[in-house]
């Protein structure tokens, strides 16, 4: 029997009226996510080195807000978390979301969560992706997971997005 480490990807995203603060509805989401072989390496190097290694998701973003070749704040260089890579002749980072960070579990299986958000209007149509080491519009450095969407957010809404990473 062989044993390792397990990890599953799940995700969760709604909109959420910003005036009554209820999920509006027909926009909750429940499904499961890619999660890259880069994430098993990514876990194996942080066990076996320093705590701060240098692939940590430790410079999350503040603020979901667009983000373009023109227009990007540079403190999101070299920034880690949930952006929106759009495709095209040329893919590119269009969106970065507001990233925050949870974990826990029982010992037999343990979670990292991700919650990033970004005030409507807005669409996101392309490809979500968690990764480390914002680099300009071009991408992460690395991407950890991913998940497609298609999604439009209206003016008064802010859309939210759940990321859960178990390891059992």
């Amino acid at each position: 029997m062989e044993e390792g480490l397990k990890p599953k990807g799940f995700v969760r995203y709604f909109q959420r009226d910003d005036k009554t603060g209820l999920i509006v509805p027909g926009t909750y989401v429940e499904d499961t996510n890619t999660v890259n072989s880069g994430l098993t390496k990514y876990l194996a190097y942080v066990v076996t080195t320093v705590p701060g290694a240098p692939q940590d998701l430790d410079s999350k973003f503040g603020t979901g807000r667009a983000y373009t070749a023109t227009a990007y704040p540079t403190g999101d260089i070299g920034g880690d978390g949930i952006a929106l890579l759009e495709g095209g002749e040329v893919p590119a980072i269009t969106l970065v979301l507001a990233t925050s960070l949870n974990d826990g579990g029982d010992g037999s299986s343990d979670y990292v969560e991700y919650l990033g958000s970004i005030p409507g209007s807005v669409t996101l149509d392309g490809t979500l992706q968690l990764g480390w080491n914002l680099i300009g519009t071009t991408g992460f450095t690395a991407v950890y997971a991913s998940y497609s969407i298609n999604v439009d957010v209206l003016a008064g809404r802010t859309f939210y997005f759940y990321w859960k990473i178990t390891m059992s």
